[in-house]
């Protein structure tokens, strides 16, 4: 079972918790072990985390929960304490590249590609491969960073306006499109550091190193540019209009 945010929600409130923990206690016919999922675990309101501590505490036999988390310092101390820390690192490139193969049965042209573009995430890669349509829209958004950032201020604005448009059809809300556009932005502004590095080898996109060179952004712009993406981030988060968070990045 999961338990998750609501797309018109900024947290997940205690009702949804309730009907959690009473889903969680019923038996099961199919096994003898019940696992609920909670995401993102650091949006659960304080009121929702205290009515979830004593099924924290005392579950259910055969019961196992899991709560997923980017922050787990956002966490309550009273949640964090009761459950144990697992972290998740990204998997390799050779990983993500030998998984698509041998898995897939993807050429090495694509696997190569694919292992490089999604940053330690195989489900991701998986994703990209089998829905060529959402590794284009991926590129594209990739693409429009690079773009945006040779054109005046009131033309960065369209392309951000014209780009959520485009995206509207494929997430279930404004917020759900921005938080995309964050991560595909996030992996490219990393391809332009890896670039003025020169680490092209280490880049998801190689293609994004000639149009840095034809840029030629300052280091510090750059340095802006990743701060700026994170602020952004933490607007989303923060419930600010998903339009007015990508605008952020325009004002380097």
């Amino acid at each position: 079972m999961e338990l998750k945010l609501l797309p018109d929600k900024n947290n997940i409130g205690v009702e949804q918790v309730r009907d959690f923990i009473r889903l969680m206690n019923l038996g099961s016919f199919t096994s003898f072990r019940k696992v609920g999922i909670i995401k993102p675990g650091d949006s659960l309101s304080l009121e929702a985390a205290n009515a979830l501590l004593k099924t924290l505490e005392e579950p259910k036999a055969g019961v196992t929960i899991i709560m997923l988390s980017s922050s787990p310092e956002n966490l309550p101390l009273t949640i964090s304490s009761r459950g144990q820390i697992l972290n998740f690192y990204p998997a390799s490139g050779s990983q993500i590249y030998d998984y698509l193969i041998q898995e897939h049965r993807a050429s090495r042209d694509s696997a190569l590609h694919i292992s490089r573009v999604v940053c330690g995430r195989p489900a991701l890669a998986a994703k990209m491969f089998q829905e060529k349509g959402f590794l284009n829209q991926r590129l594209k958004i990739g693409a429009s960073l690079t773009s945006m950032l040779s054109l005046p201020l009131g033309q960065r604005f369209a392309i951000i306006e014209n780009l959520l448009d485009d995206l509207k059809d494929s997430f279930s809300d404004a917020r759900e499109a921005a938080a995309e556009i964050l991560t595909v932005w996030q992996a490219t502004a990393r391809d332009f550091m890896l670039g003025a590095l020169n680490l092209e080898d280490m880049m998801a996109d190689a293609s994004v190193a000639a149009e840095l060179q034809k840029m030629k952004l300052p280091a510090a712009s750059l340095l802006m540019l990743q701060q700026n993406i994170s602020d952004s981030r933490r607007y989303l988060e923060a419930n600010v209009n998903p339009k007015a968070a990508l605008e952020n990045i325009c004002y380097l």
